[in-house]
């Protein structure tokens, strides 16, 4: 006798809570489908109620928008291969990013009461409500109801095109530092050094004070001492420049020092691994590898003679230090996250004269493209990447070892 499996309602319960590790991915996922809609912005938006507690979490983007049919059989389809099927660049010149079509799982990780409205050009807005609660009261997945309907006038939809997720009875009590944490994470997104011609921004906003005051790259890129940036493609380094700019006030320093690819030996533009194997990026898989860095002097000795407000200077380094790694200008988590020394850099504390470089002293960047990184594939919770024997080979990337220890050894990484 054959029997078929049954799915009860409260597996999309399970996978929401348990699939979704927090709610900094949840948004995340949802961010990546609004750039997979080739939306040029994603706007999430915190509202806080007269008690300054967070009452609703707003997603809005001016990407393709969906029609009562494509969300009827592909939204609410979960783990669709809709992007699957459609491998390789969309209309706008992107890969998918969102392929594991969990992203309206985060929706239930993050609230009970979800209102989505969305437009295609030419076409009506339309308009969903999902309880989740009601998931408590069926025995199967059939008799869970979501409302469907089209509004001939725009509720939400300002523009020609877009989706407007509202996301109401929070599952999460949120304290300011979650929300500003949260922020940290969803700023993050965009590379701070992205030098793309693909426009996406990420912009993360309140009704409320939330955000006051919260330092950004911007506010302290200038107080960088360090810049490097390296590419690597196949076995070779084929760009690489240094600078070390000392601030102005530092009389006793010389004006500054400028290293390029010529200045190094030809035997130490190979790629090798930690035992010294040539590793070539392309027949593993893994494609060119862009990596930009920044260091920044922080001991009060020297941070003395900076004239930026320090403690913005060291807050933002204090959060935000560290090497993260982009795809296609979007970011792989945990890669770079406080307690993440995935390229061993605190371990290995590279010798310079006058300390150490350290992660809480970087704004560093791993940059690689989607569609030749086919090897490195992300896990289904957003928490990496699957790491099979190539993918260690991109984890290394001897980025740390090549390119971190040239800086500061072959260019003499001193100030005083």
């Amino acid at each position: 006798m054959e029997y078929n499996f049954s799915i009860s309602p409260r597996i999309i319960s399970h996978l929401g809570e348990e699939l979704i590790k927090n709610e900094s991915i949840a948004l995340l996922e949802l961010v990546k489908n609004s750039y997979d809609a080739c939306a040029t912005k994603c706007i999430i938006e915190f509202n806080t109620d007269q008690n300054g507690d967070l009452e609703s979490i707003i997603i809005e983007d001016d990407g393709r928008g969906m029609d009562q049919d494509l969300i009827k059989t592909v939204w609410l389809t979960i783990g669709t291969d809709n992007k699957f099927k459609s491998k390789g660049v969309n209309e706008c010149g992107r890969f998918p990013l969102g392929e594991k079509g969990i992203g309206r799982l985060g929706i239930h990780k993050l609230g009970n009461r979800i209102e989505m409205y969305s437009k295609q050009s030419n076409s009506n807005e339309t308009k969903v409500e999902i309880d989740w609660t009601a998931l408590n009261n069926v025995l199967k997945i059939k008799d869970f109801k979501i409302l469907i309907e089209e509004n001939d006038h725009p509720e939400q939809i300002s523009n020609d095109k877009g989706t407007k997720i509202i996301i109401n009875k929070l599952k999460t009590s949120w304290d300011r530092r979650q929300i500003r944490e949260v922020h940290r994470n969803l700023i993050s997104l965009n590379s701070p050094f992205s030098h793309s011609n693909d426009v996406f921004n990420v912009e993360v906003k309140s009704n409320s004070d939330l955000f006051h005051a919260m330092p950004n790259f911007d506010d302290i890129e200038d107080n960088a001492m360090y810049k490097g940036y390296c590419k690597m493609v196949g076995n070779k380094i084929v760009e690489f420049k240094y600078d070390f700019k000392p601030w102005e006030n530092l009389e006793k320093v010389d004006t500054g020092r400028h290293k390029t690819l010529n200045e190094l030996l030809e035997a130490e533009l190979l790629i090798v691994d930690s035992i010294g194997n040539e590793v070539d990026l392309e027949t593993m898989g893994i494609g060119p590898i862009e990596f930009e860095i920044q260091i920044f002097e922080t001991d009060n000795q020297i941070f003395s003679f900076s004239n930026v407000e320090k403690k913005s200077v060291r807050d933002y380094l204090r959060e935000n230090g560290g090497v993260r790694v982009y795809r296609d200008n979007v970011r792989v988590f945990d890669y770079g996250e406080r307690d993440d020394d995935w390229l061993g850099i605190d371990i290995r504390r590279v010798k310079r004269l006058g300390g150490n470089v350290s992660n809480n002293i970087i704004i560093g960047a791993v940059k690689l493209n989607r569609e030749q990184s086919v090897n490195l594939r992300e896990k289904t919770n957003r928490e990496g990447l699957v790491r099979p024997r190539a993918a260690d080979a991109g984890k290394q990337l001897c980025v740390s070892k090549i390119f971190i220890s040239k800086i500061c050894t072959k260019s003499n990484l001193a100030i005083v």
